[in-house]
């Protein structure tokens, strides 16, 4: 049941041989619970598609993906495939315009496990001499497997970690020498929606409170009505009605959820948004939704995103430049296309290999693609 899909693509690649090779070796069967049509194209036999508790379609791997015969199932490989509206070119960095934040050779190490009584424990580089820039709106992806520090990066960047090498500038002013209102005007600049939203709710609020838990940085700077105000607009930006705000989080969808996230990272008006790993939990139709709603927002506030994720496909969507990550270390940076193209680190390109993707496998099995 959803054995791999939080796990990056290397290890997800590592699983599903796995699996695969132990039901050939004990001729056992094997039934995949999955919303990812890419890893069932490439390990199935026969697929039942299901819908509000009934089988609505069901039939050899070959037959459905060359043909689809339940409309259902037709918007389901449509939305795994999507791509969200294409996108403005990604902003010329002049000399006015300086970038919303910049990591300048960042370390960020931990102690690691004691290797004798007498030999003290060694320190294990997380986040080793790293620089990146984000430019006012801007899309960057940061990729990698699991462990390889994009998460220490990430709170680096949000200044939920202090560096122990290196810097990070916010509007070129660094984050570790600012205080008080200073501190407050970086968090309500840059948001974060984080992968779980229901984990980062407080069950016991409802969803206007939650909304609403940013605008304690602008100590007293906005009235009760100007909080509400705010709070209805960002629900409505979203696609939520301004009823939900009476709602409790376990009232909402998971992809209803997510929309509450953004709506909470929205309501400050930042100019840099941090997304970890946003989408990887939801299935297909909701994560194009989703995305699109991404688009949708950074066409019209013009926000900067930075997109923390394992999921290439998503990335190679959304994002203008992206940084491939590993061991703590940025081994490859370009933009988007170039490097998902013509990838130059051995290491990008054995990610590129094991990440299924379903353009991909459509064309090397099938007779027939979509378009």
């Amino acid at each position: 049941d959803e054995p791999t899909s939080a796990l990056d693509v290397t290890t997800q690649a590592q699983i599903l041989d796995l699996m695969r090779n132990l039901a050939r070796e004990d001729g056992a069967g094997l039934l995949l619970i999955t919303h990812d049509l890419a890893v069932v194209a490439g390990m199935a036999d026969r697929v039942a598609v299901m819908r509000s508790g009934e089988v609505v379609e069901c039939s050899a791997n070959t037959t459905f993906f060359n043909g689809q015969r339940h409309p259902y199932s037709q918007a389901l490989l449509e939305a795994s495939i999507h791509v969200p509206p294409p996108r403005r070119d990604a902003p010329v960095l002049g000399p006015v315009q300086a970038p919303i934040l910049q990591a300048d050779e960042v370390v960020r190490s931990y102690r690691g496990r004691r290797l004798g009584l007498f030999r003290s424990a060694p320190h294990i580089a997380a986040v080793d001499q790293v620089s990146l820039s984000i430019s006012p709106g801007e899309s960057v992806g940061l990729v990698g497997e699991s462990g390889c520090g994009k998460s220490t990066l990430a709170r680096a960047l949000l200044g939920l970690e202090s560096p122990q090498g290196g810097r990070v500038l916010h509007r070129g002013r660094d984050i570790a020498l600012i205080s008080g209102s200073d501190l407050q005007r970086l968090h309500r600049d840059v948001q974060v929606v984080f992968q779980d939203p229901y984990g980062s709710f407080d069950p016991r609020y409802r969803a206007g409170n939650l909304v609403a838990e940013p605008l304690h940085l602008f100590k007293g700077e906005l009235t009760k009505a100007e909080c509400i105000g705010r709070v209805a607009q960002a629900l409505a930006e979203v696609g939520l009605k301004p009823e939900d705000a009476e709602k409790y989080p376990h009232e909402f969808s998971g992809g209803q959820r997510q929309r509450l996230a953004i709506a909470r990272a929205l309501v400050t008006r930042p100019a840099l948004v941090v997304l970890d790993e946003p989408v990887s939990a939801l299935d297909a139709p909701i994560r194009a939704q989703v995305l699109d709603l991404l688009a949708d927002l950074q066409a019209r506030h013009d926000l900067a995103y930075l997109f923390v994720s394992h999921d290439l496909t998503v990335v190679r969507a959304i994002t203008d430049r992206v940084l491939v990550m590993r061991h703590g270390i940025i081994v490859e940076e370009g933009a988007t296309a170039q490097v998902f193209e013509t990838p130059r680190h051995e290491y990008t390109q054995a990610l590129l290999a094991a990440s299924p993707d379903l353009r991909r496998i459509l064309a090397r099995r099938f007779i027939t693609k979509p378009d």
